[in-house]
């Protein structure tokens, strides 16, 4: 039975600090050819024996996702029948037959300083396709009949995207399936040409991709680091914190002023002669929620207990609470109790407040450049990440 598989790339602590091996479903090796990796591990249950068509995907919210790419032309490489203690091996024989190189370098080769792999288990190809298309404009795929997006959205009735798993499909005998070959047969909803890449030709184009220390320590997502920097640079830069809390926040500044980091596990806590300011950050992450409201329908969450312990302490000054978060983070606060006293800034006007400030600091530019990567509407920049390392370690086999 035919089937179409959606893959959804870029998830997981794992590329926190590592090259996720889904990479390579976007670009060609050194030879012009296609491979697919299917999250998380490579490999599929064996009663998958006919799939089509791959839907390269990443997830907006649990109930949409975006259509990355189309993969077809599909021929496994990797044999579900054997077990999979053997995968390594047979990979690594297929690489080397095939020359399956980048930049120079066999595929294996540039993964070896990832954390957390057993090499034992290791598969690097799921499949070999003849080809990648790339949509002409952005298309979702969502289970809510209510979804707003306005660009184009096929509504697939009756499922659920699954929460945790990174690949599932669609049999033939189901209506989504033929809502995905529709969407997939329609020739003007992709580019004519598979234009994906070999990396001579992007670092050609492309020059270096933005880089900045937190990609060299591989901390691009790491709210604790961003948390630092806000905090650095609003003390020891008066003239940006008073700014920062007129034009940011549309708060007025008034007397000396602290700033503190994780006290009572707030993010960031500021205070002075007339305010007191809460500010949760939130990168990938959600509210954490610790219990339903016996009384209500609210959950007790964090930000409650925040906003318990900056009204003990507020005495005469005003309180106010704010939670910043990516754009493409949509935080929904409805269901937390005191929600409606926090306000969600997004990383976009951080991004463009902090750029029009002089502020003479060496690493200043290293700042706005980890801002930018997260101040845009759509998370666009794992792929850039993952490139950039994929890149990197490359020179350092070659």
């Amino acid at each position: 039975m035919k089937e179409i598989l959606l893959n959804r790339m870029y998830v997981g602590k794992f590329l926190e600090k590592n090259i996720g091996h889904e990479i390579i479903n976007l670009i060609k090796d050194d030879n012009g050819r296609n491979y697919i990796y299917i999250n998380p591990y490579g490999s599929l249950e064996k009663k998958h024996k006919n799939i089509e068509t791959i839907l390269l995907v990443r997830g907006i919210n649990e109930n949409t996702v975006e259509v990355i790419a189309k993969a077809t032309g599909l021929v496994p490489v990797l044999d579900n029948s054997i077990d999979r203690n053997f995968a390594r091996k047979n990979q690594k024989n297929y690489i080397k037959e095939n020359k399956v190189k980048y930049s120079g370098v066999l595929l294996d080769k540039i993964y070896y300083q990832n954390e957390g792999t057993n090499e034992d288990y290791t598969v690097y190809i799921s499949f070999k396709a003849d080809c990648v298309f790339f949509p002409k404009k952005k298309i979702y795929l969502t289970t809510d009949k209510t979804n707003n997006i306005s660009e184009k959205t096929v509504v697939l009735n009756k499922i659920n995207f699954p929460k945790m798993a990174l690949h599932w499909t669609y049999p033939e005998n189901c209506d989504a399936y033929n809502k995905l070959k529709k969407l997939i047969n329609e020739k003007n909803n992709w580019e004519k040409e598979n234009n994906t890449k070999k990396i001579s030709e992007i670092k050609k184009e492309n020059g270096n991709i933005d880089f900045n220390f937190l990609n060299l320590i591989r901390k691009e997502y790491d709210e604790l680091c961003f948390s630092n920097m806000f905090h650095y640079f609003l003390l020891n830069y008066k003239f940006l914190y008073k700014k920062f809390l007129k034009n940011v926040l549309n708060l007025t500044a008034c007397g000396n002023y602290s700033i503190e980091r994780e006290t009572k596990h707030i993010d960031i806590l500021i205070q002075d002669e007339k305010n007191i300011i809460v500010i949760e950050n939130k990168i990938k992450s959600g509210i954490n929620g610790s219990r339903h409201d016996i009384y209500g329908k609210k959950v007790q969450s964090q930000l409650s207990i925040y906003h318990n312990y900056a009204t003990k302490i507020a005495r005469h000054r005003k309180k106010s609470f704010f939670i910043f978060a990516p754009d493409y983070n949509r935080i929904d606060l409805k269901n937390y109790k005191n929600s409606k006293d926090y306000k969600v800034i997004n990383y976009s006007k951080l991004y463009n407040f902090f750029c029009q400030q002089n502020v003479a600091n060496k690493y200043y530019k290293e700042f706005l450049s980890a801002l930018k990567m997260h101040a845009k509407e759509i998370d666009n920049s794992n792929f850039e990440i993952m490139m950039n390392r994929f890149i990197e370690t490359i020179k350092l086999v070659e």
